[in-house]
């Protein structure tokens, strides 16, 4: 039992004789990814409906219903095919997961309340009492009496089905047991927290004036967001995954090296501890349509600031060796030094140490080698060469092993630099996502003209009205009052629903302390070019936004290939970029090729530069099947037999075998995969013929 309960937690696979009546026999785990920790979290959070649903045409499964509202979050959920069917619980939900200690006294405590309470006990033939208003009183789905809806107290948290609400099961439903979900809620009469299931709460009086739960939100001011700018779920990648990074050799890790606090924070972000691991970087943003970098989502970066270590990142990836074989035998071990000279690799001396592996802070170019190993049956070293295109330094050496005196692994995590690029993408906690057009040099960049500050970041204007993320305004705004009275300013949503103020009371007092501090009370300021050093006609909205740097970048997906492997059936270039493969040319590329009027690049790139083929066609039939190599002869027989049908007797000769002469041949260029068309069409016993002209 314990090794297909091991098998299925390694793989997700449900293995049985039967299928125990399931929709589905995979899928039932996924990988816990450390790319961000509280991305890490909420895997443990997350409720999935199951592939088989993914395959159904209706919506209803991704609905969610009354019963769970403020049990499922309805925000963070996934775009796409996953919509709806990958939730995850709120933050105030919890899962009662082990039952009363004494479930049996808890149980006949409960019995013997609602008895005092008026509830006529349960006889053992269940008969109904004459009184036809009362209803069936229930504990963890066993009948315990009857009662009037009159007597139930407000106070009691139970899950009351009145006759009035319809549905074949009025009664009164007590629950004790673990598996439920519960949440709290304010009572109103009593002024304390309640907490209640998914069941009470469909008949229950609930008033959304007085409800806490949004306030546990740690998305900023989300209530003037967009429901699709609540971007803070799944774009924290790049960020502080743990704290233990020296010690972790997962297979790939992301550090932000300069992290910063937020200045407009949530209460949730204070009592989550998100300190601990931040996720992004304040930058002075400025609202404004400065070059035709920034057109669209595009968006400019301080040169020198990026200099300075803005949003700079490592990425670490660990390289395993393991030494044994599939019988846990040690098959080769790391090679001495002494070996490798006698290879004849003095070359990487400098980079490989005595006992084979690479000295930690070593920097390895792409296609050195920088560790050796040596097979202990044929006694011959070889050597591991770095994969990819990017130059990495050796971080660290770890040696993996028990009291075996044989070594059996070792890992050698090693460390890439990412500098912000031109492709980079980057985020607010606003949905703001944009790409990094232009590195540009801070002497050209505007600075404001009371302070001389230089924004470190340029947006285009155009990327709120339609997208209506008000939310970064505010806290551009009062970021800038929060940064000039050195603290911290809460921007909770639903503050009004709270009781504790109103957003219009925060952006009023940030204005009154921007307008204390000599600036001006709406955000805008008097910037002047860096190019002509002529102010600007507008004042321009600028102050700092948290900006968090996304795992999208260049370096990860940049596609180039010159020759490379091609597909054996079609000798088109195959797909995949750690293969070696090729971009994709579709239906759309083709059309804005001849939207802009450059027609003749199909050519180039649908057959030049794909499956460029060259290859014989009789112009006498139009067919590019019968053309044929003549064989050489090697027996008189086989001479006998080409003399008997004709076929001139000069070998090398392409002849075609439907006209049965080689005179009207002729050398064309073709896509092969006209080629292998043609040839499926003759399988199905259509003949193509092509007009050719010598």
């Amino acid at each position: 039992v314990w090794s297909q309960v091991e098998y299925l937690l390694n793989t997700g696979n449900l293995v049985s004789n039967s299928t125990l009546d399931l929709s589905q026999a995979t899928g039932f785990t996924v990988v816990a990814e450390k790319l961000n920790f509280f991305r890490y979290l909420s895997h443990f959070r997350a409720i999935h409906r199951g592939a088989y649903f993914a395959q159904l045409r209706t919506t209803t499964v991704r609905k969610l219903l009354p019963e769970s509202w403020g049990f499922l979050c309805p925000v963070h959920t996934p775009d796409g095919a996953p919509c709806g069917l990958l939730s995850h619980l709120t933050a105030t939900c919890r899962v009662v997961a082990a039952p009363p200690e004494n479930p049996e006294d808890v149980q006949q405590a409960i019995i013997t309340v609602a008895a005092s309470l008026g509830m006529v006990p349960a006889a053992p033939a269940l008969a109904p009492p004459a009184l036809p208003q009362y209803m069936g009183v229930h504990l963890d789905g066993r009948a315990i009496g009857f009662g009037a809806e009159t007597l139930v107290p407000a106070d009691l948290e139970v899950a009351l089905v009145p006759y009035e609400a319809g549905g074949p099961y009025p009664g009164l439903y007590l629950f004790s047991g673990p598996a439920r979900m519960i949440r709290p809620v304010l009572q109103l009469p009593g002024g304390c927290p309640e907490l209640i299931g998914t069941l009470e709460q469909i008949n229950m009086h609930i008033s959304s004036k007085f409800m806490h739960t949004p306030k546990f939100s740690f998305q900023l001011v989300m209530d003037h967001l967009h429901a699709q700018r609540s971007f803070t779920c799944t774009s924290g990648d790049f960020s502080s995954s743990a704290q233990s990074v020296r010690h972790r050799t997962d297979a790939k890790l992301y550090r932000l090296q300069t992290p910063q606090t937020p200045i407009a924070r949530t209460q949730r972000y204070d009592e989550y501890h998100m300190d601990e691991f931040p996720s992004g970087t304040n930058m002075i943003v400025a609202v404004l349509a400065y070059t035709g970098y920034d057109m669209e989502d595009a968006m400019i970066l301080n040169k020198s600031a990026v200099d300075r270590g803005l949003a700079h990142g490592t990425l670490f990836k660990t390289e395993g060796l393991d030494l044994r074989d599939d019988k846990g035998k040690a098959m080769v071990r790391l090679s001495p030094l002494a070996q490798v000279r006698s290879q004849g690799v003095q070359k990487n001396e400098e980079r490989i140490d005595v006992d084979g592996l690479p000295h930690v802070g070593t920097v390895v170019y792409p296609g050195q080698a920088y560790y050796s190993k040596v097979d202990r049956a044929t006694g011959k070293a070889k050597t591991g060469n770095m994969k990819g295109e990017e130059v990495a330094v050796v971080d660290q050496v770890t040696i993996v092993g028990t009291a075996d005196p044989n070594l059996q692994r070792a890992n050698i995590l090693m460390r890439i630099n990412r500098n912000p690029v031109v492709g980079d993408k980057f985020s607010s906690r606003h949905g703001q996502k944009g790409v990094l057009s232009q590195l540009w040099p801070d002497i050209n960049m505007p600075f404001v003209a009371g302070t001389g500050m230089r924004p470190d970041l340029i947006i285009n204007p155009h990327a709120f009205p339609s997208r209506m993320t008000i939310g970064m305004l505010m806290e551009s705004l009062v970021s800038k009052a929060g940064a000039l009275q050195g603290k911290f300013v809460n921007g909770s949503p639903f503050q009004d629903s709270d009781g504790v103020g109103s957003t219009q009371e925060l952006v009023k007092t940030a204005s009154d302390a921007l307008e204390g501090a000599g600036f001006s009370r709406l955000g805008g300021e008097t910037l002047i070019s860096g190019v002509t050093g002529e102010e600007f006609a507008a004042d321009i909205y600028i102050g700092p936004v948290y900006y968090q740097r996304l795992r999208h970048m260049v370096s990860d997906k940049f596609q180039v290939r010159s020759t490379g492997p091609v597909n054996a059936l079609t000798h088109q270039p195959i797909k995949g970029r750690k293969f070696g493969g090729g971009i994709r040319f579709g239906e759309m590329e083709r059309d804005a090729l001849l939207a802009h009027g450059a027609a003749y690049l199909l050519h180039d790139r649908l057959h030049t530069s794909s499956d460029y083929a060259v290859m014989d066609a009789c112009a006498s039939c139009g067919s590019i099947l019968t053309p044929l190599l003549r064989p050489a002869q090697t027996t008189n027989v086989g001479a006998h037999l080409l003399a008997s049908q004709g076929v001139p007797k000069k070998i090398g000769q392409v002849v075609c075998r439907a006209c049965e002469t080689g005179r009207a041949m002729t050398r064309v260029a073709l896509p092969y995969v006209l080629k292998y068309l043609v040839t499926e069409l003759a399988a199905m016993n259509i003949k193509c013929t092509f007009s050719i002209t010598q």
